[in-house]
């Protein structure tokens, strides 16, 4: 029997194999990087609401349903990833396996996110600038409007690709994925799926989520139709259902999950291609019941309005190969599950 004298604290817990660095400093540092970045995420709840009550106080301007819908698709973004990003933290500073995997999945998603976001803003700041006056209504130089393109560019491309980047290229280093799974050998929930498949699970919830958010303008864009009213609130509410119940599907790896997912994401590119290749710019934003302040910002669009179905196809193409690509998994599956009968 161990008497008290004999304890060991190298024998205490998980021990890493010998050909496996220890990398508990940096996965802390990454922790508590990320816990920081979800307090900061949190603040933009309210620190976005009060712009928002700011700048209707300043104009005199309602809120608009488009307003509306923005903020709260907006706040519940926020709400959720900073959670994610403080759980992700708490989870890595004790080697959860998990962690590591959503980690990766939000990171990845924020890192694709932010591409398409940085291109499009590339495409229309140039435009708002030339319409952007300066104190005595007079325009911007030329030099200045540069350094403002080029200022925002590189704000963005360091928030929304570099810091996502590095979460990606950190968790995805084997060693760490060793350090994980030695102090968490699993099988965790994350265990369900292929990596993968996860992050294209979550992709769906955030999808079903923004679509849930567009039911408050009580205005939807299908194929270039606007619909209005009740049938456009019973398309919303019926297409974030569906996204939700791929999602689920996706995460179990269920085969008709799979073919649903790429029926979804086929129709919707497809309706924003068209419906933003079909509208200008000021029709779309006066069908979601814009102020003042959105139809100026639409005028100031119009010139750039054309690449966004471009934009789109890209992204939409992009979208669609991944969905391809991650068949694999389900057909393995299906496989299986003809062969056990």
């Amino acid at each position: 029997m161990p008497q008290f004298g004999d304890f060991d604290p190298s024998q205490e817990g998980p021990q890493l194999p010998p050909d496996v660095p220890d990398r508990g400093t940096w996965i802390a540092v990454s922790a508590i990087a990320q816990i920081i970045l979800g307090l900061l995420v949190l603040l933009m709840v309210p620190l976005g609401i009060a712009g928002q009550l700011l700048g209707a106080r300043m104009t005199g301007e309602s809120f608009s349903t488009a307003k509306l819908a923005g903020l709260l698709i907006g706040s519940l973004l926020y709400l959720l990833v900073g959670a994610v990003m403080i759980a992700c933290g708490i989870g890595a500073v004790r080697r959860r396996r998990w962690a590591r995997a959503v980690a990766l999945v939000y990171s990845t998603i924020w890192l694709l996110v932010g591409l398409v976001g940085l291109v499009w803003l590339g495409l229309i700041m140039p435009a708002l600038l030339k319409v952007l006056p300066a104190q005595g209504g007079t325009q911007l130089p030329a030099a200045a409007r540069m350094a403002i393109v080029v200022v925002s560019l590189a704000v963005g491309a360091v928030f929304y690709v570099a810091l996502p980047a590095v979460i990606v290229f950190f968790y995805s280093r084997p060693s760490v994925r060793a350090n994980f799974d030695c102090f968490d050998p699993g099988p965790a929930w994350t265990d369900a799926c292929p990596l993968p498949v996860l992050g294209f699970s979550a992709f769906m919830f955030l999808a079903a989520l923004g679509t849930l958010g567009t039911a408050v303008t009580g205005t939807a864009f299908c194929f270039g139709q606007v619909v209005g009213g009740l049938p456009a609130v019973a398309l919303t509410l019926a297409s974030s259902g569906l996204a939700g119940v791929l999602a689920w599907g996706l995460f179990r790896m269920r085969p008709a999950a799979w073919w649903g997912t790429l029926g979804w994401v086929l129709f919707w590119f497809s309706s924003w291609i068209s419906s933003v290749a079909l509208l200008t710019a000021e029709e779309f934003y006066a069908a979601m019941g814009s102020g003042e302040t959105e139809r100026q910002a639409a005028q100031m669009l119009a010139g750039n309005w054309g690449a966004l179905p471009w934009l789109i196809a890209a992204t939409g193409a992009a979208v669609v190969g991944y969905l391809l690509w991650l068949r694999r998994y389900f057909a393995v599956r299906t496989d299986a599950g003809r062969r056990a009968v």
